[in-house]
C-alpha cells in the first residue's frame, strides 16, 4: 500500500518548520521523502524492515568517510505501524539510470567504491552471509551462505516463494538446475576470504554527481562474504545497463585486485558461483512478489550460465 503523503507531512510537520517535502523513491521495502529542516536538507525512510534502517546506520559507523555513506541521524517509530529513519541529504542521481555514455564515465569511480568496500572490516567479527546490526552473521561459511539460498526461510521477508515457484514446473526446474549448479561450484570459495558485501550496487542504491560516486546507500541486503559478489552483481545485471562494459569490469577487478594483494584463487568459479547465488536470489524474490516478468528475465539470463564449463565465468563477460 502507498505511503499516505499527507501522513508523512504531519509526521515531519512535529520536529519543526519543515520545507520542500516531496516523494524521491520507493523499493520493495521502503518509500523515501526528502525534505528541509532548518535550512538543512534531508531524506527519511518508511518502512516495515527497520533492521534495514539500522544496517544503514551501522554501515555509516564503520566506513564513512571511506565510503560516501549518508549518516542516519534518526530511527524509530512512525504511522500505521512503520518504521522511519532520518538521514543526511546526498546529492546526486541513480548510476543505473545514467545514458551509456555517462554510466561509461562513471564506471571507474563505482569500481572505485567497490574496492572501497573490499578494503573495508567485515561489519561483524564472525560468520558469512546476511548480518544482522548486531551480532554475527548468518552462516558458519561462505559456502554454506551461498547454498542457503534453497531454503524458503533463508530470508524470512520472503516467505512463501517456494510454494509459488512450484507452481511453475519451468521455472522451478532451472531454479533446481541452478542450484545444483551452485552446489558444484561453491567449493571454489576460498574459506577464508570473508568481506562486507554491498550486494545490491544497482536499483537506485548508488548516487553519482558528475561522473563521481557521491552516495551508497541501503544496505539492508548486504553480506559478510566474497568481495567478488559486487563484482559479480554487477555482470549479472550488466545487459540491463548500457555503458556497465561487464568485460571492463571483470578486467577491472582482477587488475585491482592483484595490485591491492587480494585472494584471487579460482577467480572465475567464485565470480560464477555469485552469479549464480544473485540469479538465484532474484528469482525468489520475484517469485515472493508474483512478479512473472521479471521472473522470466532473470531465468533469460540466469540459462547460459548453467552449461558454463568449469573454471569459467559462464559468459558473463558476453552477457548482451
Amino acid at each position: 500500500m502507498p505511503i499516505d503523503s499527507e501522513k508523512v507531512q504531519r509526521f515531519l510537520a512535529a520536529r519543526g518548520q519543515v520545507q520542500r517535502v516531496s516523494r524521491i523513491g520507493a523499493g520493495a521495502w521502503s518509500t523515501a521523502f526528502a525534505f528541509e529542516l532548518q535550512g538543512r536538507r534531508r531524506v527519511v525512510r518508511f518502512g516495515r524492515q527497520v533492521e534495514d534502517f539500522r544496517k544503514d546506520e551501522r554501515a555509516a559507523e564503520l566506513y564513512a568517510p571511506r565510503l560516501p555513506v549518508p549518516r542516519v541521524l534518526e530511527i524509530g517509530e512512525a504511522f500505521d505501524a512503520y518504521a522511519y529513519a532520518i538521514s543526511e541529504w546526498a546529492e546526486g542521481g541513480a548510476i543505473d539510470a545514467l545514458p551509456e555514455a555517462e554510466l561509461r564515465r562513471a564506471l571507474p569511480s563505482l569500481l572505485d567504491t567497490v574496492d572501497a568496500i573490499r578494503a573495508a572490516a567485515p561489519p561483524t567479527e564472525s560468520g558469512f552471509g546476511w548480518w544482522p546490526s548486531r551480532g554475527r552473521a548468518l552462516h558458519d561459511s561462505w559456502a554454506q551462505a551461498l547454498l542457503g539460498i534453497v531454503h524458503d526461510e533463508e530470508n524470512p521477508r520472503l516467505a512463501g516463494w517456494r510454494s509459488f515457484l512450484r507452481n511453475d514446473p519451468e521455472a522451478s526446474g532451472v531454479f533446481d538446475h541452478a542450484a545444483s549448479r551452485l552446489a558444484e561450484v561453491a567449493a571454489a570459495c576460498p574459506e577464508g576470504v570473508r568481506h562486507a558485501v554491498h550486494a545490491d550496487l544497482l536499483a537506485g542504491n548508488v548516487l553519482c554527481l558528475d561522473g563521481t560516486v557521491s552516495a551508497a546507500i541501503d544496505w539492508g541486503n548486504s553480506l559478510v562474504g566474497d568481495f567478488l559478489y559486487d563484482t559479480a552483481w554487477l555482470v549479472f545485471w550488466s545487459p540491463w545497463h548500457a555503458g556497465l562494459d561487464p568485460d571492463v569490469v571483470l578486467r577491472e577487478t582482477r587488475r585491482r585486485g592483484a595490485d591491492a594483494g587480494a585472494d584471487l584463487a579460482n577467480f572465475a568459479e567464485r565470480i560464477l558461483a555469485c552469479q549464480l547465488h544473485t540469479a538465484l536470489d532474484s528469482m525468489a524474490y520475484n517469485a515472493f512478489r508474483r512478479d512473472e516478468s521479471n521472473l522470466a528475465g532473470t531465468i533469460r539470463r540466469l540459462l547460459p550460465l548453467l552449461d558454463a564449463p568449469p573454471g569459467s565465468a559462464g559468459g558473463a563477460s558476453r552477457a548482451r
